[in-house]
């Protein structure tokens, strides 16, 4: 009668593809975190109406963007 020595082999395909996802949600949190930015405003935005002869172009020039200027 003969026997056979049955080797089961560890999955390291399995293992490379858990590391690989492992690495990339820390790197992606790394990154997420570094290039975040520094302050986040929770307060609604304000629209401030000045009359048009307080900008001058030579101040800051406006364009008409829809039949609206944009400084």
């Amino acid at each position: 009668m003969e026997t056979r020595l049955e080797i089961k082999r560890f999955p390291s395909t399995l293992l490379v593809i858990v590391l690989a996802l492992v690495a990339a949600v820390v790197l992606g949190g790394a990154l997420g975190y570094t290039f975040k930015p520094n302050s986040v405003t929770t307060a609604p935005a304000r629209v401030i109406v000045v009359p048009e002869g307080v900008w001058t172009s030579a101040n800051e020039p406006c364009v008409f963007v829809d039949k609206q200027k944009q400084c």
